[in-house]
């Protein structure tokens, strides 16, 4: 689904909310691979851990984009603490690096924070990222952005999630819903404004393993592959 500030995948943590990192297992680690809209030359993939010790929760993730012979690398560190049982913070330092071919490469540190208020059935998630507004030594500056998401579970088996996020004075709206056909089979559907696409997928686990596979369409481009692996254990 598109919506992830509330939900209930650790993943998430990197880049959109580092409060999420409290709920979950005790480990985690997975990877995922992007192929954006077809594009021949665009690679984009992620790996990442998770652990916790009581009630302090940290994570490790290396995500990379290569576009023919530019490559722009972000390292992230996220680490979370819950403060009460149904209340936690968390917070994301990541470092940008870039390579440019036939010129300098730069690297700037980022940094993100966010809180998730959670129930049995319901949650909130608030976050800001790029909250230091880092500078390239191009000029360039990367400007925060903030998101504010729910994930609601009316009945068992059923995931309603939304969010609003806030870029560069423009608002986008995210939106999507898990169905659990089997206990071991999840079904995800999920919409986003500007540009206006969709996505569907379809999510397999068994014991502490778990394959993802979503397809994104785009009403202009090509459809976007993502395909992830995952594995959770206390």
């Amino acid at each position: 689904m598109s919506a992830g500030c509330a939900v209930e995948n650790w993943q998430h943590g990197f880049g959109l909310n580092p409060a999420l990192f409290i709920i979950g297992k005790r480990f985690g680690a997975g990877a995922s691979y992007v192929n954006p809209y077809g594009l021949p030359e665009v690679q984009c993939g992620n790996l990442g851990i998770k652990a916790r010790w009581g009630r302090l929760n940290s994570g490790f993730a290396i995500s990379s984009i290569g576009v023919a012979k530019y490559h722009e690398h972000n390292v992230q560190l996220g680490l979370a603490g819950e403060i009460f049982p149904y209340l936690g913070v968390g917070i994301n330092v990541h470092g940008l690096i870039q390579n440019v071919p036939q010129g300098e490469g730069d690297a700037v540190l980022g940094i993100d924070a966010g809180v998730l208020w959670k129930t049995d059935r319901f949650k909130l998630g608030v976050a800001g990222m790029s909250l230091n507004s880092p500078r390239l030594n191009n000029g360039d500056r990367i400007y925060p952005s903030f998101r504010i998401g729910g994930g609601w579970e009316p009945t068992s088996g059923l995931l309603l999630a939304g969010d609003i996020c806030r870029e560069n004075g423009v608002d986008i709206l995210l939106a999507g819903l898990e169905v659990r056909v089997l206990p071991e089979v999840k079904i995800r559907a999920g919409i986003e404004t500007l540009p206006l696409s969709y996505c569907g997928g379809v999510g397999f686990r068994v014991d502490w393993f778990g394959l993802n596979y979503s397809y994104r369409f785009h009403p202009e481009l090509e459809g976007t592959h993502i395909l992830g692996i995952f594995c959770e254990w206390e």
